[in-house]
């Protein structure tokens, strides 16, 4: 069955507290604004993907030009719907921003189907997975292949000797921190991200490199004072990769600069697995993050409880063991990363400028 897909819906209206804010919300309504064009969605080729607490993923074409799509409808979760609701507006609103993006699927537009609403992105035509999978689930030279570097001897298993996968850190770190750089240029903070919310997706040439793209907005927040003051999206940030700053209260007050440094935390947890072949596991990178805030987020103090200890064991010991001045530099950069306050961390660029020294 084909049924006809709007590329945008009408967006819904948000509260305003002064006739600034409401002229201000207008124009970006406005500018949100697109023709509606009809697109031919081939539901009958719809094929469920992921299923999850809030929202569930499909595989699907359009019949006229056999594109592939990826749909998803809100989960069973309390809050489902909303969510959806928000994440909806916030690609409306990256579109307006970048029509073109290159760091997260470019949103087609919202459909119904048997009473149930689907948001749509434009899919890919292969070689599409998380990144969940690729750095927990597949083998330990899997990620650093697709992305095109050279396999290495010492990932052979996951207790590879203690030695830091420099290579893949510098990649992986690079290519998520300019990600959410154009997201916050865009004027929204992810608030999400972890290795569920990254598509590791093939480059146009088959013998290319993947790359890496953001997905779920759903979690995402705009930085404009008014949002601030109007959003009551309600939102559940993950344990293992969200921030400390978890209140929202605390999250309101802080400024531009400082919300952005939310992702660079959740960004310093995944380069954490990267570095470390011992940590590419959730129960491995559990057991670091408690003891990482055992120790109020300071990597240094849980390096000094490590070598009190004797030093020589643990899944992090490669971290902590690593003389080489380019992983001491990594070492410290890490340390900067996921440091407990956010005027204390760094900033996006200042990470990406560490980054290129090591």
């Amino acid at each position: 069955m084909t049924l006809p897909l709007p590329l945008f819906s009408a967006a819904q209206p948000l509260p305003t507290s002064t006739p600034a804010a409401a002229a201000a919300a207008a124009a970006r309504a406005h500018r949100c604004k697109a023709p509606i064009t009809a697109l031919q969605v081939d539901f009958d080729s719809l094929t469920p993907r992921a299923k999850g607490s809030f929202g569930d993923i499909f595989f699907a074409t359009l019949s006229d030009t056999r594109e592939p799509i990826v749909l998803k409808r809100a989960g069973q979760a309390r809050h489902s719907r909303k969510l959806l609701i928000a994440e909806r507006n916030v690609n409306k609103s990256l579109n307006v921003k970048q029509p073109h993006p290159t760091h997260w699927p470019k949103f087609l537009g919202e459909t119904n189907h048997n009473s149930q609403s689907f948001l749509v992105w434009r899919g890919e035509r292969s070689g599409v997975t998380t990144l969940h999978e690729m750095l927990f689930d597949r083998a330990p030279n899997a990620l650093p292949v697709a992305l095109g570097l050279p396999p290495s001897a010492a990932l052979s298993a996951r207790t590879a000797a203690p030695v830091l996968h420099v290579a893949l850190f510098k990649l992986l770190t690079d290519a998520l921190l300019r990600a959410v750089r154009e997201v916050h240029r865009s004027g929204f903070v992810h608030r999400d991200i972890k290795p569920q919310n990254i598509l590791v997706t093939r480059a146009t040439a088959p013998s290319a490199p993947h790359r890496l793209k953001l997905i779920d907005f759903g979690s995402a927040k705009n930085m404009q004072p008014w949002a601030t003051m109007t959003d009551r999206t309600p939102v559940t940030l993950d344990p293992l990769f969200g921030a400390p700053e978890r209140g929202g209260v605390l999250f309101n007050a802080a400024s531009k600069q400082l919300k952005t440094k939310f992702d660079v935390f959740s960004i310093g947890m995944i380069a954490v697995a990267a570095a470390v072949p011992a940590l590419r596991g959730e129960s491995q990178l559990r057991m670091f993050r408690s003891a990482l805030e055992r120790c109020d987020y300071d990597l240094e103090l849980l390096e000094a409880q490590w070598r009190r200890n004797g030093g020589g064991g643990g899944d992090a010991a490669p971290l902590f063991a690593c003389t080489a001045p380019t992983e001491v530099a990594l070492k410290s950069l890490v340390r900067s990363m996921l440091r407990k306050q956010p005027h204390n961390r760094a900033s996006v660029q200042t990470a990406l400028y560490r980054l290129q020294r090591l």
